[in-house]
């Protein structure tokens, strides 16, 4: 019961409130002889021992209550009527020293309770580093978790004292992999040395002591012996061996052009190099297990030549008022692509050329003139066969070619003649065409190359003669074409 003296009425009241008195606030954590790490949060459990008390403040005194406080837990004004917890740090606690934790109530600090003597040790370094597996190039290790510990460094190294043949210096680990931690890229029957140290809010621990852990011997396995390649190409070639029994895979290391190496691994005995630039190889070949033998026997790979196509059949037809050739060649194995030529002369003095991935090519061609045609396979970027021997392609029936819808021959009187010349043949600069009579009609005319593209030219156009400026076209051979609207007549030229 509490007491109040009312002074405006001159009466003294009694109140029933809670009691507040000793005893009704209890600390249950830590308890008497617990033991904390420097990097470790513990718990604070406090609550009223009956009823209820006012929310807890709480000191931290050095050796017992009665100690010197150093650190003050400060929580807002309220009441408890249950267990509380709270988390709390020992990052600031020294060390090697006991302390105790004095909670009392907030506002009425004779209510008090105290948690029992508990010891602050320093961060301990990780203990008992034991190997759980081995193999020839890992093993794995373990140790028992560091309480405050969010992590930990590990060093491997050939050297007790880490300076060489170091494989880890301070690698990171979570240290919660339930199956252990795995050190790998290691070398067969070798001994190597690790240690590890936990980190923590605290920072760093000691090193824990050294281990040493050995990897399984691994015999290597007789090399292969390399057979010669086969499907040699310009661009690849397959490479063989016989088989090692017990082998799980085989390194295959090809040198090529300026002594580059490449290397391929593969479960079989044989391999297909490919995209390869036009050279000459060498290959040897590893047997790999658990370790690398030796190399085998050297085989030399001789990049052959692309031979040449042999032009085939050629097939002529009537197409849009004129005259068309598809020439043909046979197929080049490890050819990307073809050169095209056609000339109206067997030595190729000028030529058109064009480039298809196919073994045909089609031109438009003129009337009674015979041309030569001519391939060449291309891989590689820039290598070639030698050309094909040339083919001749006769000319076609000496006729003119009339429109859609006419079949009558050209008369003096129209366009053409047969017998009009074009001059100079070949041209540099000026092409003069002359009819050998007035012309009626009105003229228009085209020049086009035998893949049928045309080609705008400037012109002086007359009764009787054309002059076609032709000194941009490039050089090869083209074909000029005249119209009145009734009739066509077509003459090949050669540009130089």
């Amino acid at each position: 019961m509490k007491a109040f003296y009312s002074s405006f009425l001159g009466v003294l009241f009694f109140v029933a409130m809670p009691s507040l008195g000793f005893g009704q606030l209890s600390v249950y954590n830590p308890s008497p002889g617990t033991v904390i790490n420097q990097c470790q949060t513990y718990v604070l459990r406090y609550g009223p021992g009956e009823g209820f008390s006012s929310v807890a403040s709480a000191e931290v005194h050095l050796g017992d209550w009665t100690g010197p406080t150093v650190q003050t837990l400060g929580y807002p004004a309220g009441y408890l009527s249950m267990n509380y917890d709270n988390n709390i740090s020992a990052a600031s606690l020294t060390p090697g020293n006991t302390y105790q934790i004095k909670v009392y109530d907030y506002y009425y600090p004779s209510n008090w309770a105290w948690s029992g003597i508990f010891t602050v040790t320093a961060f301990p370094a990780p203990t008992s580093i034991s190997q759980m597996n081995n193999y020839y190039d890992w093993i794995e290790i373990k140790w028992p978790p560091v309480p405050g510990a969010s992590s930990y460094g590990v060093d491997v190294a050939t050297s007790t004292d880490f300076s060489t043949g170091i494989v880890w210096a301070n690698h990171p680990a979570s240290g919660t992999d339930p199956y252990g931690l795995y050190i790998t890229g290691l070398t067969s029957g070798t001994t190597y040395y690790t240690r590890v140290r936990a980190y923590g809010s605290c920072g760093a621990s000691g090193y824990s002591g050294i281990y040493s852990f050995s990897t399984l011997t691994c015999l290597p396995l007789s090399p292969p012996t390399a057979n010669s390649a086969t499907q040699v190409s310009p661009t690849q070639f397959t490479a063989n061996w016989t088989t090692v029994p017990g082998a799980s895979s085989y390194d295959l290391i090809v040198t090529g052009p300026g002594s580059s190496t490449s290397t391929y691994n593969t479960i079989g005995n044989t391999y297909s190099v490919t995209t390869l630039p036009q050279s000459n190889y060498t290959y040897k070949v590893k047997t790999r297990t658990c370790a690398l033998s030796g190399e085998s026997n050297t085989v030399s790979v001789a990049s052959p030549g692309l031979s040449k196509p042999i032009m085939g059949s050629a097939t002529g037809r009537n197409h849009s008022g004129g005259f068309w050739w598809d020439a043909s060649w046979t197929s080049v194995n490890g050819a990307a692509s073809y050169d095209f030529q056609v000339s109206s002369t067997s030595d190729f003095a000028f030529h058109w050329d064009a480039t298809t991935s196919d073994t045909h090519y089609e031109f438009e061609a003129e009337f009674c003139a015979t041309y030569y045609v001519r391939s060449r396979a291309k891989c590689c970027g820039s290598y070639y066969s030698d050309w094909a021997t040339a083919k001749e392609l006769p000319g076609a029936s000496c006729r003119t070619s009339a429109p859609e819808g006419h079949s009558q021959d050209i008369t003096s009187a129209q366009l053409g003649s047969d017998n009009f010349t074009i001059s100079p043949n070949p041209a540099e600069h000026i092409l003069r065409v002359t009819f050998p009579k007035p012309l009626k009609n009105s003229v228009e005319f085209v020049v086009t190359d035998l893949a049928g593209r045309n080609f705008n030219v400037a012109s002086v156009l007359s009764e009787t003669y054309a002059e076609v400026d032709v000194a941009e076209l490039a050089s090869g051979i083209y074909l000029i074409s005249f119209t009145d609207g009734l009739f066509k007549q077509r003459s090949k030229f050669v540009k130089r």
